[in-house]
């Protein structure tokens, strides 16, 4: 009697474990929780390695004032464009968001993961679409800013756009600030 409740045990913790997502993708999740930033990729991701980074000097002379960053996780790239700063005389091309804020992320997977391993149900995506050329199905969500980009029923790419992010444009907060 005593093998027979371990065996269940054991059973069910397997299937608990196998129905939760994928570590990654629940971080990359609540990077979506607005606003993130630059401190909380460090702590999701334990100070990832950086591959590529805007240089300082390149962000002083973008008039948009926005940076890009490249992580090397060991599941894929995560490439994340980051605001440099609030609306200014020298910031009048990007957005109105403090230093370091999460603006848009692009997250390409090394291995494509099956959409079920991360729960993703195609029929409840407000924009469902196929590319035409290729076997790409899109998932959008516009009002959570997220696409899924799957080929053959596994995820490749996520994007994700903060939600309503052209109301902070510099030119837009600009001109009503000159009101």
């Amino acid at each position: 009697m005593n093998k027979l409740i371990c065996i269940t045990l054991l059973l069910f913790s397997v299937i608990q474990l196998s129905a939760q997502k994928p570590d990654w993708f629940n971080k990359l999740k609540q990077l979506r929780k607005t606003p993130s930033t630059e401190t909380d990729v460090e702590r999701l991701f334990n100070s990832p390695k950086v591959t590529y980074a805007t240089s300082i000097e390149a962000i002083r002379n973008n008039k948009s004032k926005t940076k890009l960053i490249d992580y090397e996780l060991p599941e894929g790239v995560l490439t994340i464009f980051y605001s440099a700063g609030k609306c200014s005389e020298e910031n009048t091309e990007g957005w109105d968001f403090e230093n370091g804020v999460i603006l848009d992320y692009y997250f390409k997977l090394k291995d494509l993961v099956p959409l079920s391993k991360v729960k993703i149900k195609p029929d409840a995506f407000p924009r469902v679409f196929k590319a035409n050329d290729t076997q790409h199905w899109f998932y959008s969500d516009p009002d959570k800013g997220v696409t899924y980009t799957s080929l053959g029923g596994k995820l490749q790419y996520i994007e994700y756009t903060m939600p309503k992010l052209n109301n902070y444009k510099c030119e837009t907060v600009l001109k009503q600030t000159r009101k």
